[in-house]
């Protein structure tokens, strides 16, 4: 039984093309398993040195507990002034937060949060309205709360770890992030 020569050399032509196609596709898939192991090599090399240059970046989980109370802080000020425009200035606002417990939050003439114990300035102020937002119940180190008055304006300054964090101004809301410089 004798083939047909043609079909012969087209059997022989599809498999040189077959493989030619294959030897390609291997050696991209090789390029590109090579590009993701270096990429990944350079990134642990780069995270370990930047480690080793500047030991005090590291963010441990108490630290980043404090950066998500400040958070908290942040957005709870933010929906207590949202809700007091929606209601039309009451003198407290409701709230029921992640935690399910229902929280009342006293608010000053201007529509921002006041402390609990109704207070508007000084570090009771800032204290309370900080324990009262932030949910923040144990961390690493202690919050430094100090009440400031310079060039006509009121604020709290939060300090943690020894770093200035933020500075809150009750009377405009505003939220003033300090970045650490090393």
């Amino acid at each position: 039984m004798r083939q047909d020569p043609q079909r012969a050399f087209e059997r022989i032509a599809r498999r040189r093309r077959d493989k030619k196609i294959y030897d390609r596709n291997m050696r991209v898939g090789m390029i590109l398993v090579t590009v993701l192991i270096s990429m990944t090599l350079v990134g642990l090399f780069t995270r370990q040195a930047s480690v080793e240059m500047n030991p005090d970046t590291i963010v441990g989980w108490r630290e980043v507990e404090f950066d998500s109370a400040a958070n908290r802080f942040q957005t709870r000020i933010m929906l207590a002034r949202l809700e007091w425009l929606r209601l039309q200035g009451p003198e407290q606002i409701r709230f029921e937060f992640e935690s399910g417990a229902p929280i009342t939050i006293p608010m000053q003439a201007n529509g921002w949060p006041a402390s609990p114990d109704g207070s508007t300035r000084g570090v009771s102020f800032c204290r309370g309205i900080w324990d009262m937002l932030a949910s923040a119940d144990s961390m690493r180190d202690p919050l430094r709360i100090e009440w400031h008055a310079t060039n006509n304006q009121l604020y709290c300054r939060y300090s943690y770890g020894g770093m200035v964090r933020f500075d809150y101004y009750p009377e405009t809301g505003h939220i003033v992030h300090h970045v650490p410089r090393g």
